[in-house]
């Protein structure tokens, strides 16, 4: 993934009124990008469609749902990659994008930070720089963190803003 990028703490309610304008203006698709078994290549048309939008599942910033946002019109197909120890894999992955990693609420207790950064092209700059001025307007800028408006008040209130439900408090974020 590239290093460029936008590091976030947002609650589902921060990222949604970015998100809309951002569907709303631009015509795009979100894939899950991966090695898998099969060659379906998994595609949703909203944010409203991600499983479990805004919730972190397993409580780590490794292990937090990664997409790639392409033009809706771009086909994307999966290549086989031969095993080492036999079989096929398939590869889903496209240069011109967005990646997206939404961040996420992990038992109502931590929250999880996300990324988008830009992938190749004019495709990806511009919807990074879209999804930078949409997505994050009225954040509140924290160390390499982009904070959005609920989020800071979890924040605040004591909820701690970690990469890992697990980690030490020293890695929590600090105002």
């Amino acid at each position: 993934m590239p290093r460029k990028g936008i590091f976030l703490f947002a609650t589902k309610s921060d990222m949604v009124p970015g998100l809309e304008i951002l569907e709303d203006a631009l015509e795009f698709k979100y894939i899950v990008p991966g090695l898998f078994d099969s060659s379906e290549v998994i595609e949703y048309s909203s944010y409203k469609e991600l499983p479990n939008f805004g919730v972190s599942e397993k409580g780590s910033v490794e292990k937090m749902p990664r997409y790639q946002l392409v033009p809706v019109d771009t086909e994307v197909t999966a290549m086989e990659v031969p095993q080492r120890k036999g079989g096929i894999k398939f590869k889903v992955d496209s240069d011109v994008c967005l990646y997206f990693k939404p961040p996420g609420t992990y038992q109502d207790s931590f929250l999880i930070p996300g990324e988008f950064s830009p992938g190749e092209g004019e495709f990806s700059s511009n919807m990074y720089k879209l999804f930078r001025k949409e997505l994050t307007k009225k954040y509140h800028k924290i160390n390499a963190y982009s904070v959005g408006p609920e989020a800071y008040q979890k924040l605040q209130s004591g909820i701690p803003l970690t990469p890992s439900y697990n980690a030490k408090p020293e890695m929590y974020l600090q105002c």
